[in-house]
């Protein structure tokens, strides 16, 4: 076992996003995300990455972010509403509330968006904003992941 010495290069951008990732979910005392709770209440894999995936963008999703960061493949406006009624379901009694914007006339996707209390919305707000401040060499170098709901500016996909 060695011992890392001052010279060792920093992290890797994928460690450094984890971190942003754990620190924004750590910084909400009702969310555990060892134990995929929110307010106490547990949720099943698929309800907990669409929680993530929602609290940490900090804007309204269209059902293609979903498709490509918590199902990896194409799924039915259908099952997307349902997953989102369950997930609305079990947040009922939290400060977590989720809202539909857009979707009025024929082609304007409906698009998803988690609201919450004040405290919890200016803690989220600050970790986001210290992950956008950082240096975009290092953000366009991380692998496709949750990640890149961290950002509202920019995607960060794999070239």
């Amino acid at each position: 076992m060695t011992i890392p010495s001052l010279s060792d290069p920093p992290l890797c951008a994928r460690c450094r996003c984890d971190i942003a990732v754990a620190n924004a979910l750590d910084a909400y005392p009702d969310i555990d995300r060892h134990a995929h709770s929110v307010a106490g209440i547990h949720l099943s894999p698929y309800l907990w990455d669409i929680f993530s995936l929602l609290y940490l963008s900090r804007r309204p999703l269209p059902k293609e972010e979903f498709e490509d960061f918590v199902f990896g493949r194409d799924i039915s406006y259908h099952t997307m509403r349902n997953y989102i009624y369950m997930l609305r379901q079990k947040l009922r009694d939290s400060s977590f509330k989720i809202v539909n914007t857009g979707g009025i006339g024929n082609n304007r996707p409906v698009r998803y968006e988690l609201r919450q209390s004040e405290a919890a919305d200016m803690i989220a707000t600050h970790i986001s904003s210290c992950f956008r401040s950082a240096p975009v060499a290092s953000r366009s170098s991380m692998p496709r992941t949750i990640c890149v709901a961290l950002s509202n500016s920019i995607a960060v996909l794999p070239k």
